[in-house]
């Protein structure tokens, strides 16, 4: 409820400032999750036994006025159940050449075994 009262009152400030004539232009902005389903075809999830499983990936996008415009950054893919809405495991988007374990594209050398990873 107090959040709810700080809400008000921010709002309430930013009217009384827009009336008086100190503020011209008044913008909501900010970075918004969004999920994109990858795949058409469903998956057989492991936890439930369902053929219910897809394969998103949750992309973070700037948004003006809770409208997505630009995406900042694009999530890993990864096993969603629509029944049980876990995610059952994240599918690797980038191997080592040296040592084929999955590691973060960003990564400039191995965790696993200390190669360069290009």
């Amino acid at each position: 409820m107090a959040s709810i009262v700080i809400l008000s009152f921010f709002q309430f400030e930013v009217y009384r400032l827009i009336a008086k004539g100190k503020i011209d232009m008044f913008l909501i902005a900010g970075v918004q999750p969004k999920t994109k389903t990858l795949d058409k075809e469903a998956g057989i999830c492991s936890g439930c036994g369902l053929k219910t499983a897809h394969t998103q990936r949750i992309d973070h996008y700037f948004s003006l006025f809770f409208i997505p415009l630009l995406r900042v950054k694009k999530g890993l893919p990864m096993l969603t159940c629509d029944r049980c809405s876990q995610a059952l495991n994240v599918i690797p988007d980038h191997r080592c050449r040296h040592c084929n374990e999955a590691m973060d594209p960003a990564f400039k050398f191995c965790p696993f075994c200390g190669e360069p990873a290009k």
